[in-house]
């Protein structure tokens, strides 16, 4: 599983700034790449296939307000729509 340490969160700009990165990794997951030292690389597995939009911006709301973050709160609105946008995406 990827693994982040929090002080990897705090004040991160792709947590703080712009949810669709986050959105992007808790729907879709994320995998890091390998490197000599870790071959085998860290991901994380996608959960959008589980949980609801309700979930989903629960958890990404989290992210953004824990660890001395400070973000606006992620609707289940804003869940779907990211889910409608990743559809469209190949990456």
């Amino acid at each position: 599983m990827l693994h982040l340490d929090r002080r990897q969160l705090l004040g991160s700009s792709a947590v703080v700034l712009d949810p669709t990165t986050l959105l992007r990794v808790v729907l879709r997951g994320a995998a890091a790449a390998g490197t000599d030292k870790a071959p085998t690389a860290s991901a994380m597995p996608q959960f959008g296939w589980i949980l609801t939009d309700d979930q989903v911006a629960a958890v990404v709301t989290y992210i953004r307000n824990a660890w001395g973050n400070s973000a606006p709160p992620v609707s289940a609105g804003d869940v779907h729509k990211a889910r409608q946008a990743f559809v469209q995406r190949s990456d």
